[in-house]
């Protein structure tokens, strides 16, 4: 049975930390990321799963519990899609039928 994703923080103009998203990023470990994909964690998301974030004028907004939850649940889902393929590992026996 999946597991329920743990509801995202808001994040409003008034959220306490707020700070822009390439900042942010810049603290994480490897924080290389380009601004493309940090627009597209914020749009589009992945696997489902987008960054909670505010456009102010011409940049967006997040906060540090928001980039948390974002790799936390990606990290998740991730790890969650790897127990779920454990069973699409054919055995020894059925890799020998087809002469593996």
């Amino acid at each position: 049975m999946p597991k329920l994703m743990n509801a995202a923080p808001a994040v409003t103009p008034r959220s306490k930390g707020l700070e822009p998203v390439n900042a942010l990023c810049k603290k994480l470990p490897g924080g290389n990321t380009t601004p493309a994909t940090r627009t597209r964690w914020i749009l589009y998301g992945v696997d489902g799963i987008r960054l909670p974030a505010i456009r102010i004028g011409r940049k967006w907004f997040s906060t540090p519990e928001a980039i948390d939850w974002f790799f936390e649940e990606r990290t998740r889902k991730l790890l969650a899609s790897a127990d779920d393929s454990q069973g699409d590992v054919p055995s020894q026996s059925d890799r020998s039928a087809v002469g593996l």
